[in-house]
Parts: C-alpha cells; structure tokens; sequence
C-alpha cells in the first residue's frame, strides 16, 4: 500500500518554515481557535501555496456556524480561551470560508457535518 511521509511540525506564523512542493493535503487540528487572526491568514495563505492544484486543506475543531456555536460547551470553551488572550477565540467557519475563497481556496459542497460537537472545514485548491 501507499506510504505517507512524516507529519511535518510548523510555526505556522513564520512563512520560512513551510516546506516548499505541491502537497496533495494540509491537515491542522485542534489550530484555529487558538491563533491569533494574522497567524490563521498565514496559515490559510500557506497552506494554498502549498498545495497542489486540486489539493485539500483539512481543518478541524470547533468552529461557529454563522456565528453560532454547535455546542454550549463550546460557547464556554470561547470564553476561556478570551480570558487567556483575546486573541484566541472560537473561529466562524463562514468567515474562514470567505478569506479562503479570496486565495482561491474553494469550500467542498455540503461541508461543515457535526463531528463529536466539532466541525470540520475543508476546501479545495481551485485548479
């Protein structure tokens, strides 16, 4: 069967560090909420250089859907990451989703499914 290579560790706020080729995915887990809106753009503009035409950007935790929290327990998690930072804080997948459109990232059709009270955001490399 097929091999993956190793997971590769990024500070996603330094361009630098991203590695240079046409991936095939970029996966982040657990990122969004806790990094600051500069560092998500990064992570977003990043990722689409790296991907392959065609590629994917997988992203999952917990989002807003349309401002909305999926999960109450989500709505508290928010408030505990803003009384850490302020500038950490529960992202709004719709919002994700229109910075993504404008570097040419598409959303899949249907996407953001419940997952175990998360959503999941993923978005193709428009080729």
């Amino acid at each position: 069967g097929a091999s993956l290579p190793a997971p590769l560790v990024l500070d996603v706020s330094r361009v630098e560090t991203w590695p240079h080729g046409r991936w095939g995915a970029v996966f982040s887990a657990n990122t969004c909420h806790i990094l600051p809106e500069a560092a998500l753009a990064t992570l977003l503009a990043c990722s689409r250089q790296a991907l392959r035409p065609g590629g994917l950007l997988l992203l999952y935790g917990p989002f807003h859907d349309h401002g909305v929290h999926t999960a109450e327990s989500n709505a508290a998690f928010e408030a505990q990451l803003r009384s850490l930072d302020p500038h950490m804080g529960v992202r709004d997948a719709a919002d994700l989703q229109e910075t993504a459109r404008g570097l040419g990232l598409e959303p899949l059709a249907g996407d953001l499914r419940l997952l175990a009270l998360e959503l999941r955001s993923s978005l193709r490399l428009r080729e």
